[in-house]
């Protein structure tokens, strides 16, 4: 959860053109600097009740979900996986595509000094883990994908659907996850922003959905599932 306070710091900073370094950590509203024993994961936020000890103002909810999500990654790295090579990939790529989907959410952007880092990340754990040219490939390949997708929608929908950087989220999925698992996770991510998406519709209510929430969800989601049944999901794709 430690790792999650650190992601809130980026979440918030990064857009907003701050350092994630230095100054520490401070009240949005009145900038004064939370002490430490104000800044315990999770706990902190429980016992001051949600608010800013020095101003009153709420907290948004935002920070102690993230710090608890970050700790259920973990927790559930560590479980399935015990110390191994699949544990530290689940980690790193759910932990950046955490931080951008929260970015992406909250602004409609990703930003390059999050996404690049992370790819040239998982082609070094790729190296280490002796599958970087499997690697290399299906990052191209999901790249061109990404860039397919959005040239069809664009035509389809008249309008932007997917955004510049969502190719590279594509690649970097993909960098990780290979083969047929790579169309599942793109096929799940969608489904849920599809089901999402006519939630929204049904209730009248437009709002833009950016795709690396969902891209997000479908991933940490295989994570958790895998290794999933390849002959009874390919059934179900073929009929």
């Amino acid at each position: 959860m430690c790792f999650g306070s650190f992601a809130n710091v980026v979440i918030y900073r990064v857009p907003r053109n701050l350092s994630i370094v230095y100054p520490f950590s401070f009240c949005p509203l009145c900038k004064n600097k939370i002490k430490f024993y104000d800044n315990i994961p999770l706990i902190s936020f429980l016992l001051l009740k949600g608010k800013c000890r020095f101003c009153g103002e709420k907290i948004s909810f935002i920070y102690p979900f993230v710090e608890f999500l970050t700790g259920v990654l973990f927790l559930l790295s560590y479980l399935k996986f015990k110390f191994s090579p699949l544990m530290f990939e689940m980690i790193f790529l759910n932990y950046f595509l955490m931080i951008m989907a929260f970015i992406d959410y909250e602004t409609g952007y990703i930003y390059d000094v999050l996404l690049f880092p992370s790819l040239y990340t998982g082609f070094i754990i790729s190296f280490f883990n002796n599958h970087l040219i499997s690697s290399i490939f299906y990052a191209f390949f999901a790249f061109f994908f990404g860039l397919f997708l959005r040239l069809i929608f664009g035509r389809i929908f008249k309008k932007e659907a997917l955004g510049e950087g969502d190719p590279y989220v594509f690649a970097l999925i993909a960098i990780y996850i290979r083969g047929f698992d790579l169309f599942f996770v793109f096929f799940l991510s969608f489904l849920i922003g599809s089901i999402l998406g006519f939630i929204l519709i049904l209730r009248k209510k437009e709002k833009y959905l950016p795709l690396l929430p969902f891209l997000f969800t479908g991933t940490f989601l295989y994570y958790i599932i895998y290794p999933f049944p390849n002959k009874i999901l390919l059934k179900f794709f073929y009929l």
